[in-house]
């Protein structure tokens, strides 16, 4: 299953050695999951991408399939090294009509972004 889920356990027992635990409450958002953290990211991105080149919002993630999927691609792999270190470079060559993505992901920035996502994750706890 892919999202975060959540179990709220107690303890049945009366003494702290024992072991019987009873589920109190057990919830599973899809909308937490790390397809959802890619998608901020590329979204990030690509508008990062069409202001330097000035090109329309919205161009990367509607009309060119390509450039998504090499901008997902390349956004998976940021996040796997994110999570070791403190900024990312992401360079795609020849992203849109010739023209390269050369963009900087730190952990601050990353944390921003994932903002809401975290907020929603609160609200289920």
């Amino acid at each position: 299953a892919t999202g975060l889920s959540l179990t709220h356990l107690t303890n049945l027992g009366s003494s702290s050695s024992s072991n019987v635990l009873s589920t109190v409450r057990s919830t599973t958002s899809s909308s937490l999951s790390g397809s959802a953290i890619r998608t901020l990211l590329v979204k990030h991105c690509a508008q990062l991408f069409e202001r330097k080149n000035r090109l329309p919002l919205g161009t990367i993630m509607e009309e060119s399939k390509k450039a998504r999927l090499k901008l997902q691609n390349v956004c998976d792999e940021t996040l796997r090294t994110l999570s070791k270190s403190n900024s990312v470079p992401v360079t795609i060559d020849g992203l849109y009509d010739g023209l390269d993505l050369n963009v900087v992901i730190s952990k601050p920035r990353f944390d921003v972004l994932c903002h809401s996502l975290l907020r929603q994750a609160e609200e289920i706890l």
